[in-house]
């Protein structure tokens, strides 16, 4: 009967539980004294006795399959109080394995809050046990992203109160949702990502899967159908764009497009670097999910689950157990380099010493807060270890094996093979430190695996020396190569002997030019310059600038777009127009397109030059909203008018760049004459006349402002919102409905302002959830002003230069502000 008994007790899983409970029973009662101590601020989580009964089946289903998986009857209502706001809450369980629901009482949930309220920022998130996230490593992970300008989770630390029990610190983080685009400082749009359900199933069915991902793992890879995550169904254009990225990303997996062609590749290769600075070996196709970035189309990663396990070599962190989608980023040599250079960067002494100087302070309290309840060390001695051995394998003396296999009149062939994964570029053959033999053309040699056999390739190397002895000399004569990323040169000797029975294959390079550009302008390539031909250019189709090249327009040059026509400049761009005869850029009988600047990584300068009657680019389903758009590409734009646009939200839109405005007039916008969306500049001697909407609208920006002239606009002269700072003097403000617009976590600080014929002055309100209530200080304004020449909120404030503080006024007009 006990036998009978007892076999009954563990197929249910009650010896489980039992053994688990009289294991944590103590833990639990020193949580008590723990929870009774701490003084920080606690968040409640209240669930009624059906509800919580609904988790504790949906976690007993998972203890039986052993992994876990959801439904949507699986989600039950809650109630949340935290610093004594209140949440009405849609909560369930999450995690696929058994470390996040195992414990006694201790699981990790899925949270949705409702109402349109938001708690840290976001209106979905997850909440786990710190171990689950490897404690304060996926928060050093995250501020690194952020740090680098890559789309991260935000995470925060607090304990939990469930049902009047305390659990214990728990690790709270952003779900996939608009509000986490937002708090990255990116426009709204799609996250697709690869579905893991199949995945989910197949374990379900009793397959087994290692942490080398390969067998059913990569199998789901290839056949797991994609997803969209957090989109407004109803939103057309999102919809629209969600089916582009999902084109994009069964592109790249059927090997039809290269990854730096589709996705922001950079942000990638930092995310794997610091992965391997920080112990990870993961880079998993279940885990990264992608956001669309409307204005560039590229498809950026948002990673989390750092997952450290400081193996000691990197070939287990990135070759060895290499997956299918690692295999495809890495195939693509313009992401290897990238990757190979930001792994170089990120394992500087200066990196990780910048990291601990930002945020140490706060790793450090973090670190105490976790030690009120949990006996945890941070490990920043094998942080240090795994920085020095990448190093050191970066500056690998034996990276390569070369060897002479045949010797020609024009030319030497070698054979050569790498002997560490990393990929090394290729210099020159050097008897007594000087250059005998060449490679024609620079040659990229790939890493390789070194627990497989080593892959030979032959290069053909072009004498640069008459009637020389190689064999005679061989014993002196060296190779010069470095390690992508690692600048430093390295020197390898060279052997006499074909080692191996391989036929020299020939290659033939072709090179093409742009015929179009060539119409009208001139192409150094040595040099990467283009310049314009002096005089009247009519483009009727799409012209894309190469990529770093240098584009120069001078006095003298009109452009007239027509059929359409846009430009597309991928390099730093320089107009040169003079006072007398400034350049003109305009649009034939409206039919032209406008100008887009794409990640020119250096600064463009645009001077005395005549925008007129440009309209949005329609370029490749990129979603723009102005004539003239700068993204990631810093400018100086000085003496230049913007006249009459045909289309679009704004006239110029500047987007993730610094800039410097100078001595420029906007004239007559359809709506926006300048909008800045996550932007740092200067504005100064500035005039904005006949605005069909907003004369200037910052969003996530920095901006000083000295000097303008705003007059007769629509609706705002300065809309300042989602958490800009800006300051504003000696300026004038004429015809507008509103003055100085504040929202959504915003400052504006104003001096020695003169406002004539403005119907609200100032504007101080909170629009949006995720963000706060907002701010303006007002001085030298001795004008008189009165209260109904205000707006502001209950939570806002606007401080007027005699120390009168206004607040809550006129707020019920705060709605119809924002419904225009």
């Amino acid at each position: 009967f006990s036998i009978y008994i007892g076999s009954i007790l563990q197929k249910t899983g009650t010896l489980y539980e039992l053994k688990n409970s009289l294991t944590e029973a103590p833990y639990k009662l020193s949580l008590e004294i723990k929870s009774f101590i701490n003084n920080e601020p606690k968040i409640y989580i209240d669930i009624g006795f059906k509800d919580f009964k609904r988790i504790e089946y949906s976690r007993n289903k998972n203890l039986l399959k052993g992994i876990g998986s959801y439904e949507d009857q699986d989600w039950v209502d809650a109630k949340i109080k935290f610093k004594n706001e209140e949440y009405n809450t849609n909560i369930r369980l999450k995690g696929v394995y058994s470390d996040h629901w195992e414990s006694s009482y201790k699981w990790s949930y899925r949270l949705k809050i409702k109402e349109g309220k938001t708690l840290f920022g976001n209106n979905e998130l997850t909440m786990q046990d710190p171990s689950t996230r490897d404690f304060l490593l996926e928060w050093v992970f995250m501020k690194m992203l952020s740090d680098e300008g890559i789309i991260n989770h935000r995470v925060k630390f607090v304990e939990v109160i469930m049902n009047g029990q305390s659990l214990g610190l728990y690790l709270f983080a952003d779900h996939f949702s608009k509000y986490l685009i937002e708090g990255n400082k990116r426009r709204n749009a799609p996250i697709i990502s690869f579905n893991k359900d199949s995945f989910v199933f197949n374990i379900q069915q009793g397959h087994e899967i290692d942490y080398k991902f390969d067998g059913i793992g990569e199998y789901n890879f290839l056949i797991a159908p994609l997803e969209i995550h957090s989109i407004n169904k109803n939103n057309t254009t999102n919809l629209d764009l969600a089916e582009i990225g999902l084109k994009k990303l069964e592109a790249f997996r059927s090997g039809r497009i290269k990854a730096s062609e589709i996705f922001d590749y950079k942000a990638i290769a930092k995310i794997k670097a610091i992965r391997i600075l920080l112990g990870s070996d993961e880079f998993d196709w279940r885990d990264i999910k992608f956001y669309l970035n409307p204005i560039n189309q590229k498809l950026e990663p948002i990673d989390k689950e750092i997952h450290s396990r400081f193996k000691p070599h990197l070939n287990d962190m990135w070759v060895k157990y290499m997956t299918d989608f690692q295999k495809l980023l890495f195939s693509d040599m313009v992401f290897l380099k990238e990757f190979q250079k930001q792994l170089y960067n990120i394992s500087s002494k200066k990196f990780i010493d910048n990291f601990y100087e930002t945020h140490g302070n706060e790793l450090n309290e973090l670190l105490n807060k976790i030690n009120k309840f949990e006996d945890y060390k941070f490990p920043f001695d094998k942080i240090e270890n795994r920085r020095k051995y990448i190093r050191q394998q970066m500056n690998n003396l034996f990276a390569i094996n070369a060897y002479i296999t045949d010797i020609n009149q024009d030319d030497v062939t070698i054979k050569i093979t790498s002997t560490q994964p990393f990929a090394t570029e290729i210099g020159c053959i050097k008897y007594k430190k000087k250059p005998i033999l060449c490679p024609q053309n620079k040659y990229l040699l790939k890493g390789n695996n070194i627990s497989e056999k080593l892959k030979y390739n032959l290069l053909s190397m072009k004498w640069q020396v008459e009637n020389f002895d190689i064999i005679s000399a061989i014993n002196n004569i060296s190779l010069d190569y470095n390690i992508i990323g690692n600048s430093n040169q390295m020197q390898v000797k060279v052997r006499y002997g074909d080692i191996e029975s391989i036929d020299l294959s020939k290659q033939t390079i072709t090179s093409t030019k742009d015929k179009n550009i060539l119409k009208f302008a001139n192409i150094n390539h040595e040099n990467k310059i283009i310049n314009f031909h002096i005089g009247k250019h009519i483009i009727r189709n799409n012209i894309i600038f190469p990529k770093k090249y240098q584009v120069y327009i001078f006095s003298g040059t009109e452009i007239v777009l027509d059929n359409h026509a846009n430009l597309v400049f991928q390099g730093p761009t320089i107009m040169k127009g003079s006072t007398d005869e400034p350049i003109l850029i305009n649009s034939s009988e409206k039919k032209g397109g406008g100008l887009i600047f794409l990640n020119t990584e250096k600064s463009s300068n645009l001077n005395n030059v005549i925008f007129n009657e440009l309209s949005t680019p329609r370029y490749n389903e990129l979603l723009l909203t102005g004539a003239i758009t700068f993204y990631e590409s810093d400018v100086e734009i000085s003496d230049t008018l913007f006249k009459k646009n045909n289309s679009g939200d704004d006239y110029l839109n500047i987007i993730r760049s610094n800039f410097k405005i100078n001595d420029s007039i906007f004239e007559t916008s359809l709506f926006d004459a300048f909008d800045s969306d996550f932007s740092k500049g200067f504005i100064s001697n500035v005039v904005v006349q006949e605005a069909g909407n907003d004369a200037l609208d910052f969003s996530g920006s920095e901006v000083i402002i000295d000097n303008i002239l705003v007059n007769n606009v629509k609706d705002k002269a300065l809309s300042v919102g989602e958490e800009s700072k800006v300051k504003i003097t000696n300026s004038k403000i004429m015809n507008s409905k509103y003055g100085l617009v504040s929202k959504d976590n915003s400052k504006i600080i104003a001096h020695e302002i003169e406002f004539k014929e403005v119907n609200f002055v100032g504007v101080a309100f909170q629009k949006k959830n995720e963000f706060g209530p907002s701010e303006i200080e007002i001085y030298n304004n001795n004008q008189g002003l009165k209260n109904d020449q205000y707006i502001v909120d209950n939570k806002s404030k606007i401080y007027l230069e005699n120390g009168k503080l206004l607040t809550n006024i006129n707020s019920n007009l705060i709605k119809e502000i924002y419904s225009n």
